[in-house]
């Protein structure tokens, strides 16, 4: 399981990296609030502390 926020997203979509140090620089707000409503199952958002908050809570599942 992927920590880093940009790595965990893009491990999601099933994509490929943008770039080393900023892997999901190329996505907007509103492709990550899709991505994770299909892949998290929480209401679609653009609210990004609010994506940040899922993608916490999921990572914790992960490793607790």
């Amino acid at each position: 399981v992927e920590t880093d926020l940009g790595e965990f997203i893009i491990q999601l979509r099933g994509e490929s990296p943008a770039h080393i140090i900023t892997p999901a620089v190329h996505l907007r707000k509103e492709e990550v609030g899709e991505t994770f409503r299909d892949n998290l199952g929480i209401p679609y958002t653009e609210d990004i502390p609010t994506m940040t908050e899922a993608a916490r809570e999921r990572l914790r599942q992960s490793f607790f």
